[in-house]
């Protein structure tokens, strides 16, 4: 549930620059840090559902994790999109084949967890063609039951890179990504409190998408094409189908210790 809206979110940003296109081709879209496949089902499903030419690469560090993937998601791709499964180290310089190769890059609640922020987002601004988009998921605001949870794990503690902490905030994250060669970096807002605890930040390598208030066009040329995408600003409120309204309860008492939870309830059709 935590990272379910800020899906949607993503999926809504893709589908928009994605669907309006010029040209033709397949866009190659590479997700780092898979995992399990939770934003891999969303996004495979969302592009087979309109219709958009995809090769989507599924990686990440586990080889288990991509063998399962393998398995789970072989027949996802249909008759517009392929899918691709592999191993990748993204802390490591990417292979000659993957340097700007893709048309987009994306990760969630993954990039927080390598040891050096500036070198991670160094080696995916090479994959990233020049015309593309990083967009990431990410933690911005620290939670004090995930370091109960994941502050025994070795891996939350890893960071070598001057953090004090393994989440940053948004303003974080846009100063090292464009410290690694991104020219502009926007993210994702709103007034509840979890849009401003786990956000979509995108980083793009030129400008353009900042500068262009009207850009949510993306073009393509016949070979395979680049797209020039616009982007949701920090500024701006995301937009959703989706109506509810939110009610906290008591979910359980531990040592005279209320627990709450909140309920999201969906509103209308």
């Amino acid at each position: 549930p935590l990272l379910r809206t800020p899906t949607l979110v993503l999926g809504d940003f893709l589908a928009r620059a994605l669907t309006r296109a010029s040209g033709g081709g397949r866009f190659r879209i590479l997700e780092v840090g898979a995992g399990t496949g939770g934003t891999t089902r969303h996004i495979v499903g969302r592009l087979r559902s309109l219709g958009i030419p995809f090769e989507y690469t599924f990686s990440d560090l586990s080889a288990s994790l991509v063998g399962a993937a393998r398995r789970q998601f072989r027949d996802r791709g249909a008759d517009n999109g392929t899918m691709v499964f592999r191993v990748l180290d993204v802390e490591q310089p990417p292979a000659p084949e993957d340097t700007a190769a893709y048309h987009v890059v994306l990760a969630t609640n993954c990039i927080h967890a390598t040891r050096n922020l500036a070198v991670s987002l160094r080696n995916l601004r090479r994959m990233l063609r020049d015309d593309g988009a990083l967009a990431l998921i990410e933690i911005t605001q620290n939670m004090f039951w995930l370091d109960v949870v994941v502050g025994l794990l070795e891996g939350w503690w890893l960071f070598e890179d001057g953090r004090e902490h393994a989440l940053v905030d948004e303003r974080h994250w846009a100063r090292v990504m464009k410290a690694a060669g991104f020219a502009a970096v926007e993210w994702s807002d709103g007034e509840s409190p979890e849009s401003k605890t786990v956000r979509v930040i995108g980083a793009f390598p030129t400008a353009a998408e900042a500068t262009s208030n009207s850009s949510d066009a993306v073009t393509t040329s016949t070979h395979g094409g680049g797209m020039v995408v616009g982007s949701t600003s920090r500024t701006e409120k995301p937009t959703s189908s989706d109506k509810a309204v939110v009610e906290t309860v008591v979910y359980t008492t531990v040592g005279g210790q209320d627990i709450h939870a909140d309920v999201y309830w969906p509103v209308g059709p």
